[in-house]
């Protein structure tokens, strides 16, 4: 588990650079938009959210969104990466501080990426937690592969399913980020698997266009 903190860095990979910093800057999931918006707005949030989708359609950059909008400074902002902590000794280890109140946030917020890596003795360990959590923690689990997370605990979130990008949100990509083609070639970009967005903007269809040809948009 590692607590977030923000370094300087001379150089932003391209997945950095573009990613959005609030719900207003974010494209192609506004049903979840919509839903989190108003939840802060009532100042009724849940205590755990299920965010399943397709790898690079925004999980994570959603979780760190509404812990942001929430007040919750990267103090108090902790990520997991399930795939490589996924054992019950790791979420033990979540159990016992997340009693520990905030350092000077509302809420302890918890992202757990990948967590459909969690073994069963974990998800057992963790279910306690999630039924009788403390008031100031919130936990965030984000999946490619919904399947794989218990029912006992989906039962538990509010779950939201992300959808890969639209033709036309791509196109309106490419309008206003003229220079991710070029970014994406560079030898730094290249030892990174692309996203579903970088690739499909990589490809000889969309590199027909110069910009977006007029007309209707196909939404597929």
């Amino acid at each position: 588990m590692r607590r977030m903190e923000k370094k300087e860095s001379r150089h932003a990979t391209l997945y950095r650079q573009y990613r959005p910093q609030s719900f207003n800057d974010a494209r192609g999931q506004e049903h979840i938009v919509k839903v989190l918006k108003a939840e802060i707005k009532n100042k009724k949030p849940a205590h755990a959210y299920l965010f399943s989708g397709g790898r690079g359609t925004g999980k994570t950059t959603f979780a760190r969104i509404l812990a942001r909008e929430l007040g919750v400074s990267d103090k108090d902002l902790y990520e997991i990466d399930a795939a490589s902590n996924n054992g019950v000794e790791h979420i033990r280890e979540l159990r016992e501080g997340v009693h520990v109140v905030p350092f000077e946030s509302p809420y302890k917020f918890y992202i757990v990426d990948e967590a459909h890596m969690l073994s069963k003795s974990a998800w057992n360990a963790f279910l306690k937690t999630l039924e009788e959590p403390p008031p100031h923690a919130m936990f965030v689990l984000a999946t490619t592969e919904r399947d794989k997370i218990p029912d006992t605990i989906q039962s538990r979130c509010e779950v939201y399913s992300f959808k890969q990008p639209s033709n036309a949100l791509l196109l309106n990509l490419w309008r206003f980020l003229p220079m991710v083609l070029s970014a994406t070639d560079s030898p730094s970009c290249r030892k990174y698997s692309p996203s579903p967005i970088t690739k499909r903007l990589r490809s000889k269809k969309w590199r027909r266009f110069p910009e977006p040809p007029a007309g209707k948009l196909s939404e597929r």
